[in-house]
């Protein structure tokens, strides 16, 4: 089981929970899940908004996020890795279930403007509520 933190939860490509992890195969060395879980994590506690709460802005901001890199957030692809190893992010994408809004980043998230798209389907009234999912996509690319 996996609790959020102040109502806010953060997911990369690992197993969160420990009886998960057990089946979860030993990450590569260039695998940067760990680390930009705990980046993500403490941005996502640090909202700039009122009462602490978080804008379109801050989620852009951890979408685009480069600290540490080459592990970060926003990865640019790094060239000291194996082409066949190496991965990238190839888009940003935030969801806001309040709004039904999506916001996508059709490229890296650091340098490119964000294209809003309102999801065209009713939820019902008592289904509906503010959470608010971003996804930075990565993909390996071989060169």
């Amino acid at each position: 089981e996996v609790l959020a933190k102040d109502g806010r939860l953060v997911h990369t490509n690992h197993a969160l929970d420990a009886g998960a992890a057990i089946d979860e195969c030993d990450a590569a060395p260039s695998n940067t899940s760990h680390d930009r879980h705990r980046r993500a994590s403490q941005m996502l506690q640090s909202g700039s908004g009122e009462r602490n709460k978080l804008s379109l802005d801050d989620f852009k901001r951890i979408l685009s996020d480069h600290k540490d890199e080459p592990r970060c957030i926003c990865r640019h692809p790094d060239k000291n890795i194996a082409a066949v190893d190496r991965s990238e992010t190839v888009c940003g994408v935030i969801l806001d279930l309040g709004t039904l809004g999506m916001h996508i980043a059709p490229g890296l998230p650091c340098s490119c403007e964000y294209e809003t798209t309102l999801l065209d389907f009713e939820v019902p009234t008592n289904a509906r509520f503010g959470a608010v999912f971003l996804d930075s996509c990565s993909v390996c690319i071989p060169m």
